[in-house]
């Protein structure tokens, strides 16, 4: 196990308005 679950919801909603920052900067590119 290497990861961790973050954020929790409908696809849609998460990538439109995602509440966890790390959630936010991963998917704008910001992250990895």
């Amino acid at each position: 196990h290497l990861g961790k679950l973050v954020e929790v919801g409908e696809t849609g909603e998460i990538f439109s308005n995602p509440s966890h920052e790390m959630t936010r900067n991963y998917i704008t590119g910001r992250f990895g």
